[in-house]
Protein backbone atom coordinates (compact mmCIF):
# COMPACT_ATOMS: atom_id res chain seq x y z
CA UNK A 1 0.00 0.00 0.00
CA UNK A 2 1.32 3.39 -1.20
CA UNK A 3 2.66 5.57 1.83
CA UNK A 4 0.57 9.19 1.94
CA UNK A 5 1.62 12.41 0.92
CA UNK A 6 2.00 14.41 3.72
CA UNK A 7 1.45 18.10 4.47
CA UNK A 8 1.76 20.42 7.38
CA UNK A 9 -0.95 22.19 8.55
CA UNK A 10 -2.23 25.22 6.48
CA UNK A 11 0.05 24.27 3.64
CA UNK A 12 -1.34 23.93 -0.06
CA UNK A 13 -2.18 20.38 -0.85
CA UNK A 14 -2.98 19.06 -4.32
CA UNK A 15 -4.66 16.19 -6.39
CA UNK A 16 -4.83 15.28 -9.34
CA UNK A 17 -6.90 13.41 -12.04
CA UNK A 18 -6.30 12.31 -15.65
CA UNK A 19 -9.47 11.32 -17.42
CA UNK A 20 -9.58 9.38 -21.35
CA UNK A 21 -12.13 8.81 -23.89
CA UNK A 22 -13.05 5.40 -24.60
CA UNK A 23 -10.14 5.66 -27.31
CA UNK A 24 -7.65 5.87 -24.48
CA UNK A 25 -6.88 9.82 -25.13
CA UNK A 26 -6.46 12.22 -22.90
CA UNK A 27 -9.72 14.36 -23.39
CA UNK A 28 -11.68 16.79 -20.92
CA UNK A 29 -14.99 15.55 -19.54
CA UNK A 30 -17.65 17.51 -19.92
CA UNK A 31 -17.88 18.79 -16.39
CA UNK A 32 -15.48 18.03 -13.40
CA UNK A 33 -16.35 18.67 -9.88
CA UNK A 34 -14.39 17.50 -6.53
CA UNK A 35 -15.05 16.80 -2.98
CA UNK A 36 -12.98 16.50 -0.26
CA UNK A 37 -13.75 15.06 2.76
CA UNK A 38 -11.62 16.56 5.44
CA UNK A 39 -10.90 14.72 9.29
CA UNK A 40 -13.86 16.09 10.94
CA UNK A 41 -16.61 15.00 8.81
CA UNK A 42 -17.28 18.20 6.54
CA UNK A 43 -16.91 18.47 3.72
CA UNK A 44 -15.99 21.11 0.73
CA UNK A 45 -16.77 21.21 -3.30
CA UNK A 46 -14.44 21.81 -5.85
CA UNK A 47 -15.35 23.59 -9.67
CA UNK A 48 -13.51 24.34 -12.41
CA UNK A 49 -12.16 27.78 -11.63
CA UNK A 50 -13.09 27.70 -8.12
CA UNK A 51 -10.61 25.27 -6.82
CA UNK A 52 -10.14 23.20 -9.70
CA UNK A 53 -7.38 23.91 -12.54
CA UNK A 54 -6.79 21.82 -16.40
CA UNK A 55 -3.21 22.40 -16.86
CA UNK A 56 -3.69 20.31 -20.27
CA UNK A 57 -6.33 18.25 -21.94
CA UNK A 58 -7.35 15.36 -19.19
CA UNK A 59 -5.79 16.99 -16.64
CA UNK A 60 -7.28 18.29 -13.92
CA UNK A 61 -5.35 19.37 -10.60
CA UNK A 62 -7.45 20.46 -7.38
CA UNK A 63 -5.58 22.49 -4.51
CA UNK A 64 -6.55 24.39 -1.20
CA UNK A 65 -5.25 25.38 1.99
CA UNK A 66 -5.04 22.12 4.76
CA UNK A 67 -6.69 23.72 7.73
CA UNK A 68 -7.21 20.81 9.37
CA UNK A 69 -5.04 17.78 10.62
CA UNK A 70 -6.08 14.01 10.11
CA UNK A 71 -6.20 12.50 7.13
CA UNK A 72 -8.39 13.80 4.14
CA UNK A 73 -10.28 12.45 1.39
CA UNK A 74 -10.97 14.00 -2.09
CA UNK A 75 -12.76 12.80 -4.71
CA UNK A 76 -12.42 14.18 -8.67
CA UNK A 77 -15.30 12.87 -11.05
CA UNK A 78 -15.86 13.81 -14.44
CA UNK A 79 -19.12 13.74 -16.68
CA UNK A 80 -19.37 13.03 -20.53
CA UNK A 81 -17.29 11.51 -23.34
CA UNK A 82 -14.08 11.04 -20.64
CA UNK A 83 -16.19 10.51 -17.61
CA UNK A 84 -15.04 8.43 -14.77
CA UNK A 85 -13.80 9.41 -10.98
CA UNK A 86 -10.33 9.37 -9.41
CA UNK A 87 -9.69 9.47 -5.40
CA UNK A 88 -6.84 10.72 -3.23
CA UNK A 89 -5.20 10.37 0.11
CA UNK A 90 -3.41 12.55 2.05
CA UNK A 91 -2.48 13.56 5.67
CA UNK A 92 -2.06 17.08 7.13
CA UNK A 93 0.35 17.49 10.19
CA UNK A 94 0.21 19.79 12.60
CA UNK A 95 2.68 22.92 12.21
CA UNK A 96 2.85 23.48 16.41
CA UNK A 97 1.45 20.84 19.09
CA UNK A 98 -1.50 23.49 19.41
CA UNK A 99 -2.45 22.77 16.19
CA UNK A 100 -4.11 18.97 17.16
CA UNK A 101 -6.32 20.92 19.66
CA UNK A 102 -10.07 21.89 18.46
CA UNK A 103 -11.22 25.58 18.78
CA UNK A 104 -13.33 24.30 22.46
CA UNK A 105 -10.56 22.82 23.91
CA UNK A 106 -9.76 24.40 27.48
CA UNK A 107 -6.32 23.64 28.03
CA UNK A 108 -3.22 23.25 26.45
CA UNK A 109 -1.24 20.36 25.88
CA UNK A 110 1.78 21.82 27.82
CA UNK A 111 -0.32 21.86 31.03
CA UNK A 112 -0.94 18.72 30.81
CA UNK A 113 2.25 17.75 30.18
CA UNK A 114 3.58 19.72 33.26
CA UNK A 115 1.50 17.33 35.12
CA UNK A 116 2.68 14.30 34.01
CA UNK A 117 6.39 15.58 34.44
CA UNK A 118 5.68 16.35 38.19
CA UNK A 119 4.62 11.98 38.57
CA UNK A 120 7.45 11.30 35.86
CA UNK A 121 5.04 9.50 33.54
CA UNK A 122 5.58 11.97 30.18
CA UNK A 123 7.34 9.75 27.63
CA UNK A 124 6.25 6.88 29.05
CA UNK A 125 5.12 5.66 25.49
CA UNK A 126 7.97 6.56 24.27
CA UNK A 127 7.44 8.87 21.04
CA UNK A 128 6.63 12.65 21.75
CA UNK A 129 4.34 13.47 18.73
CA UNK A 130 2.76 10.36 19.47
CA UNK A 131 2.41 11.54 23.13
CA UNK A 132 1.18 14.76 21.73
CA UNK A 133 -1.54 13.28 19.90
CA UNK A 134 -3.23 11.03 22.60
CA UNK A 135 -3.25 14.26 24.94
CA UNK A 136 -4.84 16.41 22.75
CA UNK A 137 -7.51 13.68 21.93
CA UNK A 138 -8.13 13.40 25.55
CA UNK A 139 -7.83 17.18 26.11
CA UNK A 140 -10.70 17.73 23.42
CA UNK A 141 -12.98 14.91 24.87
CA UNK A 142 -12.76 16.15 28.34
CA UNK A 143 -12.93 20.05 27.25
CA UNK A 144 -16.51 19.08 25.73
CA UNK A 145 -17.59 16.72 28.63
CA UNK A 146 -16.83 19.97 30.82
CA UNK A 147 -18.33 22.25 28.60
CA UNK A 148 -21.99 20.35 28.41
CA UNK A 149 -21.86 19.50 32.40
CA UNK A 150 -21.28 23.19 33.21
CA UNK A 151 -23.92 24.21 30.30
CA UNK A 152 -21.67 27.01 29.06
CA UNK A 153 -19.54 28.24 26.11
CA UNK A 154 -16.37 29.11 27.31
CA UNK A 155 -15.19 28.25 23.90
CA UNK A 156 -15.01 28.58 20.97
CA UNK A 157 -15.91 32.72 20.26
CA UNK A 158 -18.34 33.21 17.67
CA UNK A 159 -19.53 36.55 15.89
CA UNK A 160 -22.45 37.44 14.64
CA UNK A 161 -24.04 34.53 14.93
CA UNK A 162 -27.54 33.27 15.37
CA UNK A 163 -28.82 30.51 17.87
CA UNK A 164 -32.52 29.56 18.16
CA UNK A 165 -34.57 28.46 21.21
CA UNK A 166 -37.72 27.71 22.47
CA UNK A 167 -39.53 29.95 25.01
CA UNK A 168 -42.08 28.66 27.08
CA UNK A 169 -43.15 32.18 27.98
CA UNK A 170 -42.68 32.04 31.97
CA UNK A 171 -40.17 35.43 31.51
CA UNK A 172 -37.30 34.06 31.62
CA UNK A 173 -34.96 32.02 28.78
CA UNK A 174 -31.96 30.14 29.50
CA UNK A 175 -29.25 30.35 27.00
CA UNK A 176 -27.35 27.37 27.85
CA UNK A 177 -25.52 25.60 26.45
CA UNK A 178 -24.66 29.35 24.86
CA UNK A 179 -23.23 32.26 26.86
CA UNK A 180 -23.63 35.95 24.78
CA UNK A 181 -21.18 38.48 25.22
CA UNK A 182 -23.45 40.69 23.72
CA UNK A 183 -26.56 40.47 21.81
CA UNK A 184 -28.04 42.67 18.77
CA UNK A 185 -31.07 41.15 17.65
CA UNK A 186 -34.14 39.11 19.18
CA UNK A 187 -36.08 37.80 17.33
CA UNK A 188 -39.94 36.00 18.09
CA UNK A 189 -42.00 32.96 15.65
CA UNK A 190 -38.85 32.50 13.37
CA UNK A 191 -40.06 29.22 12.43
CA UNK A 192 -43.65 31.03 10.78
CA UNK A 193 -43.97 33.56 7.89
CA UNK A 194 -41.60 36.76 7.95
CA UNK A 195 -45.38 38.62 8.37
CA UNK A 196 -45.51 37.00 11.56
CA UNK A 197 -42.25 37.65 13.58
CA UNK A 198 -41.34 39.88 16.20
CA UNK A 199 -38.73 41.87 17.02
CA UNK A 200 -38.01 42.37 20.72
CA UNK A 201 -36.83 45.97 21.13
CA UNK A 202 -33.88 46.51 23.71
CA UNK A 203 -36.49 47.89 26.19
CA UNK A 204 -38.82 45.02 26.31
CA UNK A 205 -36.42 42.40 27.74
CA UNK A 206 -32.97 42.58 29.97
CA UNK A 207 -29.52 40.34 29.72
CA UNK A 208 -28.65 38.30 32.93
CA UNK A 209 -26.94 38.67 35.42
CA UNK A 210 -27.33 42.35 34.55
CA UNK A 211 -23.28 42.48 35.48
CA UNK A 212 -22.85 40.02 33.69
CA UNK A 213 -21.44 36.55 34.68
CA UNK A 214 -17.55 36.10 35.92
CA UNK A 215 -16.49 35.45 31.99
CA UNK A 216 -18.15 38.95 30.84
CA UNK A 217 -21.00 37.08 29.38
CA UNK A 218 -25.07 36.57 30.06
CA UNK A 219 -26.54 33.40 30.64
CA UNK A 220 -29.90 34.16 29.91
CA UNK A 221 -32.82 36.78 29.38
CA UNK A 222 -35.79 37.98 30.93
CA UNK A 223 -38.18 38.33 28.13
CA UNK A 224 -41.91 39.51 27.84
CA UNK A 225 -44.66 37.17 28.59
CA UNK A 226 -47.11 38.53 26.21
CA UNK A 227 -47.47 39.60 22.31
CA UNK A 228 -46.24 43.16 21.73
CA UNK A 229 -49.45 45.25 21.30
CA UNK A 230 -51.82 42.42 22.52
CA UNK A 231 -52.58 40.90 25.85
CA UNK A 232 -51.94 37.44 25.01
CA UNK A 233 -49.50 35.00 26.03
CA UNK A 234 -46.71 34.03 24.37
CA UNK A 235 -46.13 30.09 24.85
CA UNK A 236 -44.06 27.80 23.17
CA UNK A 237 -42.47 30.02 20.62
CA UNK A 238 -38.93 30.13 18.72
CA UNK A 239 -36.85 32.46 19.28
CA UNK A 240 -33.97 33.94 17.31
CA UNK A 241 -30.87 35.71 18.50
CA UNK A 242 -28.47 36.89 16.79
CA UNK A 243 -24.94 38.09 19.23
CA UNK A 244 -21.30 37.50 19.82
CA UNK A 245 -20.91 34.09 22.01
CA UNK A 246 -18.59 32.31 24.14
CA UNK A 247 -16.68 33.65 27.35
CA UNK A 248 -12.87 33.23 26.05
CA UNK A 249 -11.68 33.21 28.98
CA UNK A 250 -11.14 29.73 30.58
CA UNK A 251 -11.38 30.35 34.24
CA UNK A 252 -7.97 28.56 36.17
CA UNK A 253 -10.02 26.19 38.07
CA UNK A 254 -11.23 24.80 34.62
CA UNK A 255 -8.42 24.74 32.48
CA UNK A 256 -6.95 22.38 35.66
CA UNK A 257 -9.57 20.45 36.04
CA UNK A 258 -9.45 19.66 32.68
CA UNK A 259 -5.87 19.47 32.46
CA UNK A 260 -6.19 16.47 35.39
CA UNK A 261 -9.01 15.41 33.91
CA UNK A 262 -6.72 14.19 30.96
CA UNK A 263 -3.18 13.62 32.37
CA UNK A 264 -5.22 10.99 34.27
CA UNK A 265 -6.68 9.10 30.84
CA UNK A 266 -3.04 9.23 29.88
CA UNK A 267 -1.68 7.21 32.80
CA UNK A 268 -4.62 4.77 32.31
CA UNK A 269 -3.73 4.48 28.43
CA UNK A 270 -0.06 3.95 29.61
CA UNK A 271 -0.98 1.73 31.89
CA UNK A 272 1.63 2.18 34.13
CA UNK A 273 2.24 4.80 36.81
CA UNK A 274 5.39 5.74 38.66
CA UNK A 275 4.98 3.72 42.15
CA UNK A 276 3.21 5.51 44.35
CA UNK A 277 0.98 7.15 41.89
CA UNK A 278 -2.61 6.07 41.33
CA UNK A 279 -5.28 7.64 38.91
CA UNK A 280 -6.51 9.51 41.55
CA UNK A 281 -3.61 11.53 42.26
CA UNK A 282 -4.97 14.37 40.59
CA UNK A 283 -8.99 14.65 41.09
CA UNK A 284 -9.30 11.09 41.89
CA UNK A 285 -11.46 7.89 40.28
CA UNK A 286 -14.02 8.00 36.94
CA UNK A 287 -15.52 5.04 35.90
CA UNK A 288 -13.80 5.51 32.39
CA UNK A 289 -11.53 7.84 29.91
CA UNK A 290 -14.20 10.35 29.59
CA UNK A 291 -16.81 10.75 32.65
CA UNK A 292 -15.69 13.44 35.15
CA UNK A 293 -15.08 12.56 38.71
CA UNK A 294 -16.63 13.82 40.95
CA UNK A 295 -14.10 15.95 42.90
CA UNK A 296 -13.91 17.35 38.98
CA UNK A 297 -17.61 17.67 39.32
CA UNK A 298 -17.33 19.50 42.82
CA UNK A 299 -15.23 21.87 41.44
CA UNK A 300 -17.04 22.83 38.34
CA UNK A 301 -20.44 23.01 40.45
CA UNK A 302 -18.96 26.61 40.42
CA UNK A 303 -19.49 27.01 37.17
CA UNK A 304 -22.36 25.78 36.13
CA UNK A 305 -25.11 27.93 34.20
CA UNK A 306 -28.12 27.26 37.36
CA UNK A 307 -31.11 27.86 35.57
CA UNK A 308 -31.26 23.98 35.16
CA UNK A 309 -35.15 24.37 36.15
CA UNK A 310 -35.78 26.96 33.17
CA UNK A 311 -37.53 24.53 30.60
CA UNK A 312 -36.70 26.41 27.42
CA UNK A 313 -32.96 24.97 26.15
CA UNK A 314 -31.24 25.99 23.33
CA UNK A 315 -32.33 23.69 20.29
CA UNK A 316 -30.05 24.11 17.06
CA UNK A 317 -27.46 26.91 15.66
CA UNK A 318 -26.80 28.40 12.19
CA UNK A 319 -24.28 30.67 11.37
Amino acid sequence: MAELTHYDKDEIWSATASFKNAAGALTNPTTVTATARKPDGTTEAYTVGAGITNPSTGVFVVTDSGDQVGTWYVEIVGTGAAAGRERAAFVIDPRWPSDLLKPHALTSIEEVELLLDRVGVQGSRGDEEDDDRLIAFYINAFSGQIQRYTRRQFLPLETATTKVFRYDGSNTLSLAPSEARSISEIRFNTDQAVSAQQVITAASYRSEPRQKSESGTYLGLALPTTLVGSSNYWSDVQVSITGNWGAGIVPDAVQYVCAAEAANAYMRASQRAPRGVTAEDFLGPDIGPFPLSRRSMAVLDDYVNGRVTIASIAVSTNA
